[in-house]
């Protein structure tokens, strides 16, 4: 939602790719809330197979390097504009997108973690 208030300020520079970008950015937003939510359901979850282990640690991988792809173009392109543009919006939101992600890895991690040593953390 505070994208979209966001965007208003760049209204001068709607177009397609402008769309195109918001389209991408949504994608793998949604994404991202799919992730954290099956984090937070293999973390309340008492058997969980390898394999479901396996995609999720994948599938944060993938969407990690698909925030830092698109971040590593955001930021070309706002060099390449020479000025304010629509794409430090972006660069912002993919920032944001990526330290969710870590985020979102370490929680898993810690998870695991805890439910090796079944919940005895003393030195």
């Amino acid at each position: 939602m505070e994208t979209c208030l966001a965007l208003t300020i760049f209204r001068e520079e709607f177009n397609m790719s402008f769309v195109g970008m918001f389209t991408v950015l949504t994608f793998v937003k949604v994404f991202h809330w799919l992730v954290q939510d099956r984090v937070d359901y293999i973390e309340v979850t008492p058997t969980v197979s390898r394999l479901a282990h396996t995609r999720i640690v994948t599938f944060l991988l993938v969407l990690l390097s698909l925030d830092v792809v698109f971040l590593h173009q955001t930021i070309a392109a706002a060099l390449a504009h020479k000025g304010h543009s629509v794409q430090l919006l972006f660069a912002f939101e993919y920032i944001i997108l990526a330290s969710a992600a870590a985020a979102t890895f370490l929680k898993y991690v810690l998870s695991m973690v805890d439910a090796a040593m079944e919940g005895r953390w003393d030195g």
